[in-house]
């Protein structure tokens, strides 16, 4: 997503939370306290809904582009899949995010699959791993939440990350103005699996930075396993049909989601959360009425 697209999103976000008045009366604190932050490198630790469970969040501005800002100012309504979406995990299920960042899903997955649950959270920017890890130990999930630093790919090794002017842009694919290279340790999703010992993974959240097909074409074991995970995944412009192509053999179609439900989506544009479903999730989500 750009610059210019995010805010657009957040703004138009922050005026659909159904708590919009109170987001409103709180945004004029909100913003002197963002400004005193970046300003004297200050952090605020907050508590962010997550369906029925509650998680803390500590975010630290460093000067870079550190990505968690709608987060900051928006907590639970950042995205679709924060506000809305905590049934797709149950105690005891597993969880992996994908471009984990400073932690803020990977902390909201441990809430909700609780301790018999287990968390990987994957994250190449070395800064940002170490704030997930610090969030992470905030709320005590370091027994069932565990940071792997790294960037998911189709190969096992070493890749080249491409920075862009925001943390949020970096990726192993080319991204736009990323004169910037870091060396990362790559990952598949299939050796991380069989490397911590996963079962059944209920949600996938991919928020790579349109190198989502490279992250699929490692996870081929999870895709075709008998209880593939439903995927959330950002789609930025033509990534949409990519990632659809790589799914579609494995029965996966493609949903919004609001405070109604999920939404079966007909054209792919520029979207934060698209939810990829496979036949059994969306047999029983269907079943719960929560498919529109």
């Amino acid at each position: 997503m750009t610059r210019g697209g995010a805010l657009y999103y957040y703004w138009t976000r922050f005026f659909d939370h159904p708590g919009a008045s109170r987001q409103v009366a709180r945004l004029p604190w909100r913003v002197l306290q963002f400004a005193a932050m970046q300003l004297f490198g200050l952090s605020a630790t907050y508590p962010i809904r997550f369906g029925p469970g509650r998680f803390r969040f500590r975010y630290l501005p460093l000067g870079r582009g550190e990505g968690a800002r709608g987060a900051f100012f928006l907590r639970e309504g950042y995205e679709p899949l924060l506000e809305f979406g905590a049934f797709f995990l149950r105690p005891g299920d597993t969880a992996i995010d994908c471009g984990a960042n400073q932690g803020l899903y990977a902390c909201a997955f441990a809430a909700a699959t609780g301790p018999r649950g287990r968390v990987l959270a994957v994250e190449p920017l070395p800064w940002q791993a170490e704030r997930a890890r610090a969030n992470l130990a905030l709320n005590g999930f370091e027994e069932h939440g565990t940071l792997v630093e790294a960037a998911v790919s189709d190969a096992e090794g070493e890749a080249t990350l491409h920075l862009g002017a925001y943390d949020v842009s970096a990726s192993l694919a080319r991204v736009e103005g990323g004169a910037r290279q870091l060396p990362v340790r790559s990952v598949t999703l299939d050796a991380l699996a069989a490397a911590h010992g996963l079962g059944p993974v209920a949600l996938l959240k991919l928020d790579v930075e349109g190198a989502e097909v490279a992250a699929l074409a490692g996870a081929s074991g999870l895709l075709s396993a008998p209880e593939p995970p439903v995927i959330c995944a950002e789609v930025n412009g033509g990534t949409g049909p990519a990632i659809m192509a790589a799914l579609a053999p494995h029965g996966y179609l493609p949903f919004t989601l609001d405070r109604e439900g999920l939404h079966p989506l007909a054209e792919f544009g520029t979207h934060a959360n698209v939810f990829f479903l496979p036949p059994a999730p969306r047999a029983r989500l269907a079943r719960e009425g929560r498919i529109r």
